[in-house]
């Protein structure tokens, strides 16, 4: 696949959906504005203009997470946030129409107007039809069958916790040992043991059997699963539907043959390069913008606390390489006197200004000058201090291999996941590093980009 999403296909008809509603919504606003329908050479004069309006509505849709379908499910939070991105889209589009109108011989003004109308009301329509297609039958919807054992099923909790996915619907739990008789989730009824596999799939229109235990160790069942393969159905390992469902890897899963199987750098290299190229280039524009917000920051810092308006630190780099990071600082100087210790919420060594910093992510602006170095990438695992590198080697198998790639100024692990406070939360995105890291592509690079965008926009960073 282009992009290794088990909901590619049908976000990507989503989209298509929309851009066609933003085309017949300009439309329909000209028919209107001129009580007829409107000729095609009139269309393509507007369509021009309205091309950069139609790039910024997709672009904010996705801000918004008008293309997660999980949230698509809940229709009532679906029209609240198609709400507020063509508010958003309105603001836009008259900043950028009223800017750049002096380049062209039109100014649309009622258009515009009935233009942003039209395809609210439109592109609302468009997610009622969608989720009816797609969510409210279950005609696209595959059916799963998991196969666990006793020993295994303490591993599963979290997808059983809510049993039906965006795509899929657990039927049913067949165990593998012959001394459990009944399903250990509420949730997902018992269908039997795994020898009688092929008369359960047939009664029960399989599409997928999800293998949550050590299978191999039983011959007989390998053979049936074989066999199983002519009912044409697919049969995944738990840790893979597990990362093809949460964009994660299942730590407790992995050992060193998986990074074997699964990691290649050799067939990275070409991305690598495309990346770091992209990397210079962002990098230089945000040091544009360094330079014009740094005297701001500056001022804002000295005004609230005492210290220096910059904050180096050290850094676990690349193949375990120390490096010194920058940031403009956000704590009290003398917030570490008593040694190293993790971020909290509501965290009193944060100064008042240095929590809108923290919100808008403009405390890391300093690390394009780290990027241009060559020290960090601008998307990748988050570099980790040297005082609790040592403590996660130790405590998570595996933590050092996020290593094996440049650090990020963003990552995937910090648009999925909240900030790292603790052990057990490194534990949660040592996940998604290994997922990015087994993953990585210029898609999911921009994926990133624009999702830390948002948590710009909307002050969610911490």
């Amino acid at each position: 696949m282009f992009y290794n999403d088990r909901l590619f296909y049908r976000k990507i008809l989503l989209c298509l959906g929309d851009l066609a509603i933003l085309l017949g919504s300009l439309f329909i606003a000209l028919s209107v504005r001129k009580l007829e329908l409107v000729s095609m050479a009139e269309f393509r004069l507007h369509l021009s203009l309205f091309l950069p309006v139609f790039f910024l509505s997709i672009i904010v849709f996705f801000l918004f997470d008008l293309y997660n379908l999980k949230i698509l499910k809940n229709i009532y939070r679906t029209t609240y946030l198609l709400f507020l991105a063509v508010l958003l889209n309105a603001l836009l589009s008259i900043s950028f129409l009223y800017i750049f109108t002096q380049f062209f011989s039109l100014t649309p003004k009622t258009i515009l107007f009935l233009f942003i109308f039209f395809n609210f009301f439109l592109t609302l329509v468009w997610r009622f039809v969608y989720y009816d297609l797609f969510f409210a039958r279950y005609r696209y919807t595959k059916k799963v069958l998991l196969i666990g054992s006793p020993e295994t099923n303490g591993n599963i909790d979290k997808i059983v916790t809510s049993a039906d996915g965006v795509d899929y619907k657990i039927v049913g739990f067949v165990s593998a040992s012959s001394q459990e008789t009944a399903s250990p989730y509420p949730a997902i009824p018992y269908l039997g043991q795994c020898r009688n596999i092929q008369e359960i799939i047939k009664e029960n229109h399989v599409d997928e059997l999800i293998v949550a235990f050590d299978y191999r160790a039983h011959p007989d069942f390998v053979r049936e699963l074989s066999d199983s393969l002519a009912l044409g159905i697919k049969i995944f390992e738990w840790p893979i539907f597990y990362e093809d469902v949460f964009q994660k890897v299942p730590t407790n899963y992995i050992d060193h043959f998986w990074f074997i199987y699964n990691i290649s750098e050799s067939n990275k290299r070409l991305y690598e390069r495309i990346k770091r190229s992209f990397d210079i280039l962002i990098a230089l524009i945000g040091t544009f913008f360094l330079l014009i917000t740094a005297p701001l920051v500056a001022l804002g810092t000295k005004l609230t606390s005492s210290g220096p308006v910059f904050y180096k630190q050290k850094r676990i780099g690349l193949n375990g390489k120390e490096f010194v990071l920058i940031k403009f600082r956000t704590m009290k100087t003398d917030a570490e006197k008593n040694g190293a210790r993790w971020s909290e919420e509501n965290d009193t060594r944060i100064t008042n200004f240095g929590k809108f910093l923290r919100k808008t992510r403009l405390d890391e602006m300093p690390q394009f000058l780290n990027i241009l170095k060559g020290d960090m990438s601008l998307v990748g695992p988050r570099p980790e201090r040297p005082e609790f590198m040592a403590i996660l080697n130790q405590k998570i198998p595996f933590y050092y291999k996020r290593n094996i790639v440049r650090p990020g100024a963003t990552g995937f692990a910090q648009i999925m996941y909240p900030y790292a406070a603790s052990i057990e939360d490194s534990i949660e995105k040592v996940g998604y590093d290994l997922y990015y890291i087994k993953n990585r592509s210029l898609f999911l690079y921009f994926k990133i980009i624009l999702r830390t965008i948002k948590v710009m926009l909307m002050f969610k960073g911490r």
